[in-house]
């Protein structure tokens, strides 16, 4: 079977499908080097934007977390109402990680800062079931958010 062919609205030469950039439901209307040469017109025409949208990238997540701190410095009253709510429906957990927050500092458990999956560090607690505070597994952050995603989509 012959292999489809599109031409492109800029430059309107005609290449076979893998000449463009297949988007989900179409392929682009551009071939792949014009659609880089207007997307590379299109940054410098937005360069301060796209650079605050870089820098905020770099910066990694203490963006969203000054932003939340303002927010929740402007709305008190919702605060307390989130805290009451989340209280409510975690209460297990929380109380979980408290008790084993405060073995950790009476020194009647060490932490092994060793992920028992990767072998990676610093790690985090991970408990299969909030009735049973100290049997818990040693995870990294990346293994750890790998597992609650393996949860969530069973």
């Amino acid at each position: 079977m012959a292999e489809l062919i599109k031409i492109c609205l800029r430059c309107e030469l005609s290449s076979p499908l893998s000449g463009f950039y297949a988007r989900e439901k179409y392929y682009s209307s551009y071939c792949k080097e014009c659609d880089k040469v207007l997307a590379t017109d299109r940054a410098n025409k937005n360069r301060r934007r796209v650079n605050i949208l870089q820098r905020r990238r770099r910066e990694g997540s203490s963006y969203a977390k000054d932003y939340m701190k303002k927010w929740w410095e402007a709305h008190p009253e919702k605060r307390v109402e989130y805290d009451r709510a989340r209280g409510k429906k975690d209460h297990k957990k929380i109380l979980c990680r408290n008790v084993v927050r405060r073995m950790f500092y009476e020194n009647k458990l060490k932490k092994r800062n060793i992920c028992e999956t990767c072998c990676g560090g610093p790690t985090e607690c991970h408990h299969e079931d909030y009735d049973k505070p100290l049997e818990y597994i040693e995870l990294c952050n990346k293994c750890h958010n790998l597992l609650h995603r393996r949860y969530k989509n069973e």
